[in-house]
């Protein structure tokens, strides 16, 4: 008499067996019925195939499904978002294209419909030119969320040539003649605006700035710091020119800093009077604060005294 454990197992394998075969042939013919339908929709003739179709290209950005009812993009998000187009120009920003897009859908919220959603779906009204003739050449169905959306366009627009020259003009920056330091400082900083991904350090960046201004700016800086400003803790030494160079916009005269510089002679140079009083009075402000200081700090100890 057979062993029952071994007929159970015997039958088990032939419908394993038969459950594989009835796959390869569901496959099979689902694999058949799409070709014919492909062979249905392919032109018969040469003619035929020169004639446009009604089905178009296929996008490159997979749009995800939203579960709310008549759901659509407000004409009024629209045409905030085509007033600030990015046509993929020389001058043109990218991180600043895509920081206004930002801004612009951020302002929108739709029950059940995530913000991703309306970022890839809106994204295309934003760009012109170039840059829409590269998002209709996207690969078919490549997009599925926006960082890869994000990242193909800076991949386009901002490549790693496009960086190193920006790196090249933050790394060289200088104060240009007649320029006041509130200027420079703002121009600084608009550069490293236009390339976040730098790469550089807020040290580095303080050395390059420092080293880049003329000298009664950075005579100002070192008074306003009592002479200590290479001293000083690295946020320290950056607030500290955000304030200085806000400080000497609102309180300077018509002339700039950099004016203010007279050549003496051969390689001398002379600082006029109004920039020397003005540091002058930076550093007297900021004795007097801290002779202060101690003066407060003596009658409290003299007050625990008694």
């Amino acid at each position: 008499m057979a062993d029952p454990e071994q007929h159970i197992a015997e039958l088990q394998q032939t419908i394993a067996n038969m459950t594989n075969q009835l796959q390869v042939l569901t496959q099979r013919e689902v694999d058949r019925q799409a070709h014919d339908q492909n062979q249905r929709n392919q032109p018969a003739t040469l003619g035929e195939y020169m004639m446009p179709t009604s089905r178009g290209p296929i996008s490159g950005v997979v749009f995800p499904k939203v579960t709310t009812q008549h759901f659509e993009l407000k004409s009024g998000l629209i045409n905030m978002i085509q007033a600030n187009q990015f046509g993929g120009l020389a001058h043109e920003n990218p991180h600043q294209h895509i920081e206004t897009f930002l801004e612009l859908v951020q302002t929108v919220h739709i029950q059940n419909v995530p913000n991703e959603a309306i970022r890839l779906l809106a994204f295309h009204f934003s760009l012109m030119g170039k840059a829409k003739t590269w998002y209709r050449s996207l690969p078919a169905n490549s997009i599925t969320t926006w960082d890869e959306l994000y990242e193909a366009f800076m991949a386009k627009f901002f490549p790693p040539k496009k960086i190193a020259a920006m790196r090249a003009q933050i790394s060289s920056f200088t104060m240009n003649p007649g320029e006041t330091y509130y200027e420079a400082w703002e121009r600084f900083k608009d550069l490293l605006i236009q390339c976040p991904h730098h790469g550089f350090t807020k040290y580095v960046l303080l050395q390059i700035f420092y080293s880049a201004i003329d000298d009664a700016t950075r005579m100002f800086i070192d008074t306003s710091s009592s002479g200590n400003f290479i001293e000083l803790p690295l946020e320290e030494a950056w607030n500290l020119i955000e304030k200085t160079a806000l400080h000497a916009q609102r309180f300077s005269n018509t002339r700039s800093t950099t004016s203010s510089i007279a050549k003496k002679g051969s390689g001398i140079y002379e600082v006029d009077t109004s920039t020397h009083k003005e540091a002058s009075n930076s550093a007297l402000i900021h004795e007097i604060a801290m002779l202060r200081k101690q003066f407060n700090d003596l009658n409290t100890l003299k007050a625990k005294a008694f």
